[in-house]
């Protein structure tokens, strides 16, 4: 709290720009947020700490992020008489800011009653619907963007439409992870990665024109260029195709594809399969979804996993064909097929296994441990839990932690710890829990025992 308070002050009355850099002993000129940063400060949106630091890697709690929000969207404060959520009151610091951000941010629901969490960290998956709503984005259809990342599932069910959308209109991005990518939703959000986002809000204009017709800009031409447009070659059916290589390493498969013509251009399907010689996307499912056109490279390691067709995992020594599947606004376009036979070593598949559970209290908190399960097709854990359910496994009763590090066999569960999908949002001191560990396998899940255990 004492952190989050000084988040926040001299914040309360946003001040007028100016030029006056803001020499924060910890952020430099060179800083991919030095910009956010000093646009925020000088706008009094965010503020410094007494010792002249900013702190940009420390977290931002969700109270605090609502009232940044609101302040860069310079929105009219409400104070109603009765407090819409029940954990934040009418003499909480916050409560004008908390109410005033409910239309924008995320919230929880329990029966009848709503709850904000304002000391929670504020996650990425927050600031993606609070980019989303406040720039007005329609949300529908765009949940094709989260193919691009291995961990969709960790997205909440409820918001997956506004990650997509923010993905598909640039607002955010993920991170890559060996050969793919992930968003970490759950991430918590830094206050220079928080400043960086919430500068984009700010950038964007608002245009007011008087007497004229309301329109969407969906398949219009550009304004007085339409005699120029109408002169213009259509794009051919060559220019929407790419056409791939492969290359066969010691240890992997390398594929490399030519870029295609931008107009129109929704994304690269990468498409593989065992015994069709000219796989194409939806009929034989895909490795990746890439929305980024000058992305035209990736690589394949044995055991790698693939979605649908003919294909569970890409096992060593054996014959498989590549192919790029464009999707453009008007269909879908199929380029030449490569083929390649899968290098490394061929691992001895053994059965699968279930996850031996134990879990206990330990100096204050929920020590949870497993054996380590040896398998190729392992992706890794999620720790689950319940209160009402004895026998608890993902995804129905959601997750707490999905640990993609196999070598990793315990995980700490401390009080007022939040819980992601489930029948219960904390792990309250005094309250019984049911947990478990469920193996995430490349084709299956398989939940482990469950051990009952009393929160300290």
């Amino acid at each position: 709290m004492a952190l989050t308070l000084c988040l926040i002050i001299g914040m309360v009355s946003p001040v007028g720009f100016s030029n006056e850099e803001k020499n924060f002993t910890d952020v430099a000129e060179e800083d991919w947020f030095y910009e956010a940063v000093q646009k925020l400060a000088h706008e009094g949106i965010i503020s410094g700490f007494d010792d002249g630091s900013f702190k940009p890697m420390e977290n931002v709690t969700r109270d605090a992020f609502a009232t940044m929000m609101v302040k860069t969207l310079d929105l009219d404060l409400e104070k109603p008489d009765s407090a819409w959520f029940k954990d934040v009151e009418k003499d909480h610091w916050a409560y004008k800011y908390v109410e005033t951000s409910k239309y924008y941010m995320t919230g929880y629901s329990s029966g009848s009653s709503y709850y904000f969490m304002p000391d929670d960290k504020a996650v990425r998956e927050d600031m993606a619907v609070a980019l989303v709503k406040a720039l007005k984005y329609d949300i529908d259809g765009n949940l094709d963007y989260l193919d691009t990342f291995t961990d969709a599932d960790k997205i909440s069910d409820k918001l997956k439409d506004y990650v997509a959308t923010a993905v598909k209109h640039d607002l955010m991005s993920g991170s890559p992870s060996g050969d793919a990518f992930v968003f970490n939703p759950q991430s918590d959000l830094t206050r220079a990665e928080t400043a960086a986002l919430l500068m984009k809000l700010m950038k964007v204009e608002k245009v007011v024109v008087d007497d004229i017709e309301k329109v969407t800009f969906d398949n219009m031409k550009e304004p007085d260029k339409a005699d120029e447009q109408n002169n213009e070659e259509p794009i051919s059916n060559d220019e929407k195709t790419s056409q791939i290589e492969s290359i066969v390493k010691d240890d992997r498969i390398v594929l490399e594809w030519s870029k295609v013509n931008p107009s129109g251009f929704k994304g690269y399907k990468v498409v593989a399969s065992a015994s069709n010689a000219s796989p194409t996307y939806p009929n034989d499912g895909y490795f990746k979804y890439i929305t980024d056109i000058n992305t035209n490279r990736i690589e394949i390691e044995p055991y790698a996993g693939y979605s649908g067709g003919d294909i569970d995992v890409f096992k060593p020594n054996e014959k498989y064909y590549f192919s790029i599947t464009t999707l453009y606004e008007d269909g879908n376009y199929y380029g030449r097929t490569e083929n390649g036979v899968m290098p490394g070593q061929v691992v001895e598949i053994k059965d699968y296994q279930t996850p031996k559970v134990e879990a206990f209290v330990d100096d204050g908190r929920i020590l949870v441990k497993w054996d380590k399960i040896d398998h190729p097709y392992l992706d890794g854990y999620k720790v689950v839990a319940s209160q009402g359910d004895t026998t608890p496994a993902y995804p129905e009763n959601g997750y707490l932690k999905w640990i993609t590090d196999t070598n990793v066999t315990s995980y700490e569960i401390k009080p007022d710890t939040s819980y992601s999908g489930g029948d219960f949002k904390k792990f309250k001191s005094g309250e019984n829990f049911y947990i478990s560990i469920t193996a995430v396998y490349k084709d299956r899940k398989i939940p482990g025992n469950s051990i009952k255990v009393v929160m300290p």
